[in-house]
């Protein structure tokens, strides 16, 4: 069972086995196309077989392409009209008797290829002995000039109905590919950016965790389930250092170890608890958090396609930012210094280059270095 769609595959290999019983006695069909390239391809369907003919298309080129330039819907042919038949060419009566009927047995059919002034050829034979009784009794009897004209213009209609069905289709099927192929890519992209937020979030958990420790003197920690529950329900940065710090008091006062190990179920935002938040005066910086670390990362990334020996300067960082000024790549760390410097505490191992070569950025670093230094005294 074949559960390909009708629109798929190649259109006139389809047309010419739909076709093959359309009619009684076609002997074989030949149709002539434009392929790759604009060569000229011809398919021939005989009994159970379809192959790309061996015809000579060098020797028939001028036919065939003159056919194609030609305006016409059907027309009925001789066989030796027809260059790819080896017949000997005779007179041709002006006027047509039962005989010559007989002797008309290739019907070439224009196709509209899409193409402005272009068309391709559909030739279909008959048996010379096919009978017009459509095999009522064995008496042969031919087709009449006005069946003939019938079936010329009922198979010109209908096989360029559907030639014209099956590219509309195609172009829906393209569309549909391209859009597929558009939601994969952004799916992929989503994907990445919810890998880098997750990523920026953890280390805001882990950053909110060591300052909660270092303020409480214990040693405080976070199941993976609980912390999953944060990012869930946690709207900015303020919120889930408000949640970590709840669970931190419960746990406190259940405990008196050193260590403190925070589970889902201990994770209560203000509106689960039923209380309400008091909102923090400070401002929520956890979109300006997202654009400096975005802004690392790209600094970064550009400065590893760099070569070793290059010194990674505001200039060439901006010429490889789409063409942006120095002052651009200046303004984007400068103007969000705090979280930049933020970012740096809580990323240590990240962004090693430009921390060492960027100017605005080693220049934050030094202040963090600085910070770290002076931490370390103290304790």
């Amino acid at each position: 069972m074949d559960y390909s769609f009708s629109f798929s595959g190649d259109l006139y290999l389809k047309l010419l086995k739909e076709y093959e019983n359309c009619i009684p006695g076609i002997e074989k069909m030949i149709i002539c196309f434009r392929g790759r390239n604009a060569a000229i391809t011809c398919y021939q369907k005989e009994p159970e077989i379809i192959v790309n003919t061996s015809l000579d298309l060098k020797e028939h080129a001028y036919f065939i392409e003159s056919g194609m330039n030609e305006t016409f819907t059907y027309k009925w042919l001789r066989k030796y009209e027809v260059p790819f038949e080896n017949t000997v060419k005779r007179k041709i009566k002006k006027q047509l008797d039962i005989e010559d009927e007989i002797k008309m047995p290739v019907l070439l059919i224009r196709i509209e290829s899409g193409i402005p002034n272009m068309c391709d050829l559909l030739f279909i034979y008959l048996n010379e002995n096919t009978s017009a009784n459509f095999f009522m009794s064995k008496e042969v009897i031919p087709y009449s000039r006005q069946t003939k004209e019938y079936m010329g213009y009922m198979l010109y209609q209908r096989i360029n109905q559907d030639a014209d069905v099956w590219r509309k289709d195609q172009h829906i099927l393209k569309n549909i590919q391209e859009s597929y192929k558009m939601i994969c890519e952004n799916m992929d992209i989503l994907e990445n950016h919810n890998k880098t937020m997750g990523e920026f979030f953890r280390g805001m958990c882990d950053y909110i965790l060591d300052d909660i420790s270092s303020e409480s003197g214990l040693t405080v920690k976070i199941e993976e389930d609980a912390y999953h529950l944060l990012l869930e329900n946690g709207k900015n940065i303020m919120q889930i250092k408000n949640m970590i710090l709840k669970a931190t008091q419960f746990k406190t006062g259940m405990s008196s170890g050193k260590e403190i190990i925070i589970k889902k179920r201990e994770i209560i935002s203000g509106k689960a608890s039923g209380i309400k938040e008091k909102e923090s005066p400070e401002i929520d910086d956890t979109e300006e958090l997202k654009k400096a670390y975005n802004y690392l990362e790209l600094f970064e990334n550009i400065s590893q396609k760099a070569n070793t020996n290059q010194m990674i300067s505001l200039k060439y960082i901006a010429a490889e930012w789409g063409n942006k000024t120095s002052s651009a790549v200046t303004e984007a760390i400068n103007t969000r210094k705090e979280v930049v410097i933020k970012l740096l505490e809580i990323y240590p191992d990240r962004w090693s280059r430009i921390r060492a070569e960027l100017a605005p950025v080693r220049k934050l670093d030094n202040e963090v270095q600085k910070k770290i230094t002076n931490k370390n005294r103290i304790a």
